[in-house]
């Protein structure tokens, strides 16, 4: 199943998140 790129920018930006806000 392929990935959009800016899908995964906004994964990776929200799991940065989660990961610092935890």
């Amino acid at each position: 199943e392929a990935v959009s790129l800016e899908d995964y920018l906004t994964w990776l930006n929200n799991k940065i998140n989660f990961d610092f806000n935890v």
